[in-house]
């Protein structure tokens, strides 16, 4: 970060790089409150088998905005 780059581009790629960031934290929490509300209205009609993985589908779906390119 403290190469050949001056300090107006250091604050231009440490602004863009907390927006980013930002955004997928944002977007991995509703994405996880989606399959938390998905997983739990099927259980609410009666269908319990998606709830024994519930911990890994909803990490996945929370993680999942972390990990675009």
């Amino acid at each position: 970060m403290f190469g050949t780059t001056s300090t107006a581009e250091n604050r231009a790629e440490m602004t863009r790089m907390v927006d980013e960031k930002s955004a997928a934290f944002v977007d991995g929490c509703i994405a996880a409150n989606m399959e938390m509300f998905r997983l739990f209205s099927a259980a609410a009609v009666g269908q319990f088998a998606p709830l024994f993985n519930a911990h890994v589908t909803i990490a996945s779906a929370g993680l999942q905005p972390a990990f675009k390119p």
